[in-house]
């Protein structure tokens, strides 16, 4: 193994389809991300702990994020419906559900 290999990981990204918006890139949490977003858990309300893991999580083509954690407030706008299937699929893609909750 060379160092480098954890100091600059590449992070897998996946391709979802949502209803209503289409295909979304989604990038696998860093371990910072995920310090993060475990540091907001129980501090602010579930919905706005949501769109801080989407606006983590979600990417363009080149793998840049598309949101800043500053969008949280605006990605709120959407449907409940979109905002949870998007969670769903960014805690599968992360390892937080298992083969029995998917679906």
């Amino acid at each position: 193994m060379k160092k480098d290999a954890l100091l600059n990981p590449e992070l897998r990204i996946e391709t979802v389809e949502i209803d209503r918006i289409g295909a979304v890139n989604l990038r696998e949490m860093t371990a910072k991300d995920m310090a993060d977003y475990l540091s907001k858990a129980g501090k602010v309300p579930d919905v706005e702990l949501q769109c801080f893991l989407i606006a983590r999580s979600i990417v363009d083509d080149d793998g840049e994020r598309m949101y800043k954690d500053k969008d949280t407030e605006g990605l709120m706008r959407n449907p409940a419906a979109i905002l949870t299937k998007l969670t769903e699929a960014i805690l599968s893609l992360n390892g937080f559900q298992d083969d029995n909750e998917k679906n």
